[in-house]
């Protein structure tokens, strides 16, 4: 499955692929000039942000809500309102694996 994907990708790349600037802010690949403070402050796990500052980029890229989907890690529900008041949406593919209705 892994191959197939990387061989999408290299055909579709430039096609079908939106590449964004994410604006790291240093070389710990953990900090974003897009990650919202707010998220900051409430714990946000450190190897997730990139994909939120990716999230953000695109969407400022587009104008269009670009939503991060996530199948069974379940801290995304747990800031699943902070991360729609900051303008990011989720979608749990595997709902049922996570903690809270409101993720369901």
């Amino acid at each position: 499955m892994r191959k197939q994907f990387v061989n999408w990708l290299r055909g579709y790349l430039y096609t079908r692929c939106l590449i964004v600037d994410p604006q790291p802010t240093d070389e710990s690949r953990v900090n974003f000039r897009l990650f919202p403070a707010a998220l900051e402050h409430a714990n946000f796990h450190q190897d997730d942000r990139k994909f939120v500052a990716v999230a953000i980029a695109a969407q400022q890229a587009t104008g269009q809500t670009v939503p991060i989907l996530n199948a069974i890690d379940s801290d995304w529900c747990h800031h699943y309102a902070l991360l729609l008041q900051n303008g990011i949406q989720v979608h749990f593919l595997c709902p049922d694996r996570m903690p809270s209705d409101e993720c369901r």
